[in-house]
């Protein structure tokens, strides 16, 4: 019997923690390094888990770390899904505007061969167009990279939820050769059915009026701006509460409103300043640039 299916038979009979000959055949060939890339852990906790019963170092796995040892256990089961914790950490760090840490992480991963599972492709995939999609504004990559999971039904809700997210804003604010309002409606109304989050759906409403902003009258896009302020008023995430401002300044400079255009700006660009938004700074003061006089020390480098 090899060793993968001994322990594939012996975890049944496991309750309350994995031994250490269990957790070294569950790595197999892998080196300790990349088992602890796909747990997200340090290499010396593997170690440690691998230390005889009763070693000075020996340490056992538990809580969410036990859960995702039974689940590498069971590929046929659990092993396709991404662990619940590791999607929301790494959309909690997209929403903080972690761009360049997000895709550090994910091609660390990658590289240790930590990205095994069809939904942990999937998640990488979206999560990497994410960050170029806002933190580079690289919208042809971001859209190439999603077009395939756009096609994919079988894909986890909540990274269906971000793909198409991804695809709206593409479509929302793209140029001439990606510019499409009504793609980018229908891609909205998809990541909204799929999640009940304020703050996504703040994200949401801002990449509706963009493109409304772009593509309708300026009457019809200032009514739904002063309809969504209850949905927008709802983001709580940096990234998302930067362009809630930039939409609110946009409203108030077809409203030919001046005073609020510039304080929506100024709070939008305070926020993309202090989370290193490069993409919304350098916008954001172009706009401010229309009011020389009262702005002129708002115009310093997008470094600042």
């Amino acid at each position: 019997m090899s060793a993968s299916l001994s322990f594939a038979s012996s975890v049944e009979s496991v309750n309350a923690e994995l031994g250490p000959t269990e957790i070294r055949a569950l790595r197999g060939n892998r080196s300790r390094a990349s088992f602890a890339a796909m747990l997200r852990i340090t290499p010396l906790t593997v170690y440690r888990w691998e230390q005889p019963f009763g070693a000075p170092q020996a340490r056992r796995p538990r809580g969410r770390h036990l859960d995702a040892l039974r689940a590498l256990a069971r590929p046929s089961v659990t092993a396709e899904v991404p662990p619940l914790e590791m999607m929301d950490d790494l959309f909690a760090e997209l929403d903080l505007g972690r761009w360049d840490l997000v895709e550090r992480r994910l091609q660390r991963r990658a590289a240790f061969g930590a990205v095994e599972t069809v939904d942990g492709r999937a998640l990488s995939t979206v999560a990497v167009a994410h960050a170029r999609a806002f933190g580079r504004s690289d919208l042809g990559g971001a859209i190439f990279l999603v077009a395939p999971l756009l096609q994919n039904p079988t894909v986890s809700t909540t990274i269906a939820a971000r793909t198409h997210l991804v695809a709206a804003y593409v479509f929302a604010i793209g140029d001439d050769g990606l510019f499409d309002p009504e793609r980018a409606h229908d891609h909205a109304e998809r990541a909204q059915t799929l999640s009940r989050s304020g703050d996504f759906r703040a994200f949401i409403r801002v990449i509706q009026l963009e493109a409304l902003s772009r593509g309708g009258s300026v009457e019809t896009f200032l009514l739904a701006l002063i309809r969504a302020a209850s949905e927008l008023d709802a983001a709580t995430a940096p990234v998302t509460c930067c362009l809630v401002s930039e939409i609110r300044a946009k409203g108030a400079r077809f409203a030919s409103d001046d005073a609020a255009e510039r304080h929506h700006l100024r709070a939008a660009l305070g926020m993309a300043r202090a989370i290193g938004f490069t993409a919304a700074q350098g916008r954001i003061l172009s706009r401010l640039a229309r009011h020389p006089l009262e702005d002129s020390g708002d115009r310093e480098g997008v470094g600042t």
